[in-house]
């Protein structure tokens, strides 16, 4: 906050100035060094900020040197790389008491040596709260219809409570066909929490709200902004999607409410995505904790309590396939994602599967990938053809030159793929969630992931990215050097400013 108001302090003083030397320019060979000076004053304090990657400091240290003044205030509002208050609030409420779930915690299990690594880091996060699981029983969607009519059938024999968390939730079919469900549900009983990000469910209207609210739903708002786009807290998105039923079975992956992730959205046509479906394990315990965290943050309400956390017997699930769900978010300044995607793919030994919307890596992510690349892993690389926002795709292909030039293939889906998976040497590990191959989700968003460790969901899994290249190109040098200069400058702009984006 004391950062927030120097810097507005300081973008007044300079405003003042250039109004002078437009008014005056009698001093315009002082003043406007000056101007310059601050803005490089702001660059070399955030080359010693620890809350950014390395790769956005370069792209905030040119606009500041550009455009000293504009480039200030665009800093001062969007240039912000962690929100304290989130976890502060967690941490130092007294209400907060998370129910005991490290007694459903698998000790000393049977793993491979790149498996425990993984385990171990999640392990030893700071503020983490949960733990590896037995796996129970997981299903693997990659198709919207499939899960929504999954979903909508336990959501119909819920009998204690429905907690949903979503990105995006806009109204058409799919919304409506929800929220007669939970409506339904509410009349008999059933307690129902709605919650959605502020600026994903843009589209939520008030009118929408008060059905749910009349008819007993919960609804509340992730991070509502009071200042809109203005304010410093804009960039601070909820992208997780969780639901949990009964604290028996909880459902997490890609897929938001909205008509495009059911095929009926003719631009898009079909919706490529992989979702999960947990029950019979323990581990739902660990997605019902992160919704409460995320609701407490929203409502103040408290949820951390027995009622909301059913119990198991983790001698009698299934363990086959191991789980670790983990969350990360700019409520703390370590990068849980992005590091547990690092150790991932400097563990593989033989190949490196990836599939994401959006192909944004750090400097560290992609060294490793071209390290991986030159030591003789096979690396795949999956992104959509069809975009669903034009200057993302071309910061995603200002990349495909460097990787390709390395050996990595990359293929390009004929069509939109959501899905965020990333899966090692076949049938080491795989993981599914919501955090995007990115800088924002490596820092900016509050992000869900699930660790998957052997049995069936790897080959599950597996099954889907042969799928998806079945149903890609494959790009190549040849193809890449036909690109006009035109196209290789717009390529190099994007790419210096991409982890802005």
């Amino acid at each position: 906050m004391r950062k927030f108001i120097l810097l507005g302090l300081w973008t007044l003083i300079e405003l003042f100035l250039l109004m002078y030397i437009i008014i005056d320019n009698k001093f315009s060979t002082y003043i406007i060094p000056f101007l310059y000076a601050s803005g490089i004053g702001v660059a070399l304090s955030i080359q010693i900020d620890d809350t950014k990657l390395s790769s956005s400091k370069l792209s905030w240290t040119i606009v500041l040197l550009t455009i000293p003044i504009l480039g200030i205030i665009i800093y001062m509002f969007f240039g912000h790389g962690y929100m304290s208050k989130y976890q502060k609030k967690l941490v130092d409420n007294s209400r907060v008491s998370y129910p005991d779930v490290s007694k459903y915690r698998v000790v000393n299990p049977k793993l491979k040596s790149n498996q425990i690594n993984i385990v171990q880091y999640l392990d030893l996060m700071p503020f983490n709260t949960s733990y590896l699981h037995n796996g129970g029983d997981v299903k693997c969607y990659t198709n919207g219809n499939d899960k929504f009519k999954d979903l909508f059938k336990d959501i119909e024999n819920a009998k204690d409570y429905i907690h949903i968390e979503y990105f995006i939730i806009k109204p058409g079919k799919l919304y409506s066909k929800l929220e007669q469900l939970l409506i339904k549900k509410a009349q008999e009983g059933v307690e129902v929490r709605v919650l959605t990000d502020y600026v994903g469910g843009r589209e939520v209207t008030n009118s929408m709200i008060k059905r749910l609210e009349t008819n007993g739903i919960r609804f509340a708002f992730f991070n509502k902004l009071f200042f809109s786009a203005l304010s410093k807290l804009s960039n601070f998105r909820d992208h997780r999607k969780i639901i949990v039923i009964d604290g028996a079975i909880a459902y997490t992956g890609g897929f938001n409410i909205a008509d495009e992730y059911i095929d009926l959205d003719p631009y898009y046509h079909h919706w490529e995505d992989c979702h999960l479906r947990i029950s019979n394990s323990s581990a739902v315990l660990e997605y019902e904790t992160f919704f409460s965290q995320s609701w407490f943050y929203a409502t103040n309400e408290n949820l951390f309590i027995p009622k909301y956390y059913h119990k198991f017997d983790a001698e009698k699930e299934k363990n086959d396939t191991l789980i670790y769900p983990f969350v990360d978010g700019p409520d703390t300044i370590e990068t849980f994602v992005r590091d547990v995607f690092f150790k991932s793919i400097m563990s593989a030994t033989k190949s490196i599967y990836i599939t994401t919307p959006y192909l944004i890596p750090d400097m560290i992510l992609l060294d490793a990938l071209i390290i991986q690349a030159n030591s003789g892993i096979d690396i795949t690389i999956i992104t959509p053809g069809l975009p669903d926002k034009k200057y993302v795709k071309w910061a995603t292909e200002s990349y495909y030159m460097g990787l390709v030039k390395a050996g990595i293939k990359i293929y390009e889906y004929n069509g939109f793929i959501h899905a965020k998976k990333i899966l090692i040497d076949d049938d080491s590990h795989a993981i599914v969630g919501t955090a995007n191959f990115d800088m924002r989700s490596f820092r900016l968003s509050f992000e869900v992931c699930t660790l998957l460790l052997g049995g069936q969901i790897i080959k599950d899994v597996k099954k889907t990215i042969d799928d998806n290249i079945e149903n890609s190109k494959l790009i190549t040098v040849t193809q890449l050097k036909k690109h006009s200069i035109f196209k290789r400058l717009l390529y190099t702009l994007i790419r210096v400013f991409s982890p802005l984006f």
